[in-house]
């Protein structure tokens, strides 16, 4: 039977490849094992820390959720999670497919890392409201503006450490090394050196935002910087790091036998 002749035939775009890349994503993640690995992610800290904070004492728990979680876990997550973003496609040798959709493959890159981005922030937010609940069961004082302003570094470390993530994991299958060189070199070395150069440092950054609480900053004797200039700058580093892996995605190409090839 002849199709009408009126009808409109269907426009690929971005906003329909978003929505594809979400359903796919989506459905990936909500797998009983990634479920599992979510739940680990969100309640795996928090369940430590019941069991070990003292009751009514501030000061660890501050260490535990800045110096392990956001600088540590949240890092190492990034780079777990970005870093397979195009190489679990070639694993499952499903990226022929994909690149073969009428959609650049700058623009495919950066839906993927949208997605994932949109789950990752999902994830630390409820593993910010588990730490929330911690320091009420540990009846905890918090000053009330350490709270949006930990949600808010926390969510501009999603962004740009899953930025790098994804250019390291486009450059090599050893991404899980060098994204630790690149922190030790980087978010540590560069982000102690007491001049510009530690603007490069993501975590430098972060921590300027928490300084802007009096209890942080105090505690780890940080000094408070301008908040909308840190995330101006953050928003800069990730622009920078995803069109790289843009270009990169766009000019290289990735062979199935290559990654499974030892």
């Amino acid at each position: 039977m002849n199709e009408p002749a009126n009808r409109e035939p269907v426009k690929p775009g971005a906003i329909r490849a978003l929505l594809g890349l979400g359903i796919f994503e989506l459905r990936s993640r909500t797998t009983l094992a990634k479920l599992a690995q979510s739940a680990a992610l969100i309640l795996g800290i928090p369940a430590m820390m019941l069991l070990v904070l003292p009751t009514g004492d501030a000061k660890p728990f501050l260490n535990w959720i800045v110096n392990f979680h956001l600088l540590l876990v949240v890092p190492l997550t990034c780079l777990t999670t970005f870093g397979p973003l195009i190489r679990d496609e070639l694993q499952s040798d499903t990226l022929g497919f994909i690149v073969t959709r009428p959609i650049r493959r700058h623009t495919l890159y950066l839906l993927k890392y949208l997605c994932t981005m949109v789950w990752t922030q999902c994830m630390m937010i409820l593993a910010g409201l588990a730490f929330l609940g911690v320091a009420f069961l540990k009846d905890l004082s918090i000053s009330g503006s350490a709270v949006p302003l930990f949600f808010l570094s926390q969510s501009i470390a999603v962004l740009a450490f899953g930025a790098v993530g994804g250019l390291l994991g486009l450059l090599s299958k050893k991404y899980m090394i060098i994204g630790v060189l690149y922190g030790f070199v980087v978010e540590v070395g560069f982000a102690g050196i007491p001049t510009n150069i530690h603007t490069l440092a993501i975590s430098h950054h972060l921590t300027a935002i928490l300084g802007n609480s009096a209890a942080l900053a105090g505690h780890f004797n940080w000094t408070a910087g301008s908040i909308p200039e840190s995330i101006g700058i953050t928003a800069a580093i990730s622009a920078v790091y995803l069109t790289l892996a843009g270009l990169l995605f766009t000019t290289r190409e990735y062979h199935h036998s290559d990654e499974m090839g030892k």
